[in-house]
């Protein structure tokens, strides 16, 4: 009966994810912890639902190919990488996130060039999230999962 609960909430949760503004995302990843009340596990809902549904709203908005989504995501594994090898302290984390912020928000006012609102709303807010290496990670695998639930609508569409 309890995971029937639960599973129907987080049903509810992606139904309310799809749907709405991408302002109404960013304010759902805003308000979601990076990691869940026990504080050792990550938030599932970042893997889950917030990012099927920032997927599909990138998607929505014209992204179709996934190029543009594995350059942001190569340069947070990157960073990842580096913060795992202890290369990285919190500060130069929280340096890089900021630049990764500027890079971001430069791309999408270039010209010729369309970086669709619900990925940069994704990359400024979860991004804010992070100043250590433990957030780097969960940043890095939400989005992860947001790059494959993209590729996976990708994909279904062009099977239609």
């Amino acid at each position: 009966m309890r995971n029937e609960r639960i599973r129907h909430a987080r049903g509810r949760r992606q139904n309310e994810g799809n749907k709405g503004n991408s302002g109404d995302l960013k304010n759902r990843l805003e308000a979601a912890a990076l990691f869940a009340s026990d504080g050792d596990a990550p938030n599932d809902d970042l893997f889950d639902g917030i990012a099927r549904a920032f997927a599909a709203k990138i998607r929505e908005q014209g992204l179709k190919d996934n190029t543009q989504m594995r350059r942001w995501f190569n340069a947070v594994d990157e960073l990842n990488s580096k913060a795992m090898q202890g290369i990285l302290t919190d500060n130069h984390i929280r340096a890089e996130m900021a630049l990764l912020r500027a890079r971001i928000a430069f791309a999408q006012k270039r010209p010729g060039v369309k970086v669709p609102q619900a990925l940069v709303d994704f990359i400024t807010v979860a991004s804010k999230k992070v100043g250590n290496p433990q957030e780097l990670r969960v940043f890095r695998c939400m989005f992860e999962c947001v790059v494959a639930y993209h590729r996976a609508g990708v994909s279904m569409e062009a099977n239609e």
